[in-house]
């Protein structure tokens, strides 16, 4: 015996004609993914059904349409600071972080770049290295203080602005 599957629905019937072909469908068994049919092998070794004998089989749909996606995991809560803050070594800048979470669940942060006691750095800014290119993404900024506000994204990547 073998067990074909296919989208129909059951019984023996006329389906139309390929290349001039009779096509009839044989499901028995059938239900929204599965179907299936029972064919004998015949005593002259030809597969039959419902007592035609067969010359092809295989399976078949009228209508396929595509399942809707199931939402992803969010991931943008797992973003970090860690290893992406720098101070690039200049003594007078400090440079500050705090995380939290939008209404989205997503995880933010805001930026804060001070200048230290006993300077005074009029042009300070917060800025982002973006593949090769270096941007401010400074979206307050005043004289000694600059900061700005990230976002992350489901990639797992801080954005700020668009960036």
């Amino acid at each position: 015996m073998v067990r074909i599957g296919s989208d129909f629905f059951q019984s023996f019937f006329r389906d139309g004609t390929i290349d001039g072909q009779v096509v009839y469908t044989i499901s028995e068994q059938s239900s929204e993914n599965f179907a299936s049919s029972s064919i004998t092998c015949s005593d002259d070794g030809q597969y039959t059904a419902g007592g035609s004998k067969l010359s092809d089989v295989w399976c078949n749909t009228h209508t396929c349409t595509p399942k809707p996606t199931e939402p992803s995991e969010k991931k943008c809560n797992t973003c970090s600071m860690d290893g992406i803050i720098r101070d690039m070594g200049v003594e007078a800048i400090l440079v500050n972080y705090e995380e939290n979470q939008n209404s989205d669940g997503c995880k933010t942060a805001n930026v804060t770049c001070s200048v230290a006691s006993g300077w005074d750095c009029a042009d300070l800014s917060v800025s982002a290295l973006a593949g090769a290119a270096v941007y401010t993404i400074s979206q307050q900024s005043a004289e000694n203080f600059a900061s700005s506000s990230l976002t992350c994204n489901d990639d797992v990547q801080y954005t700020a602005g668009g960036l």
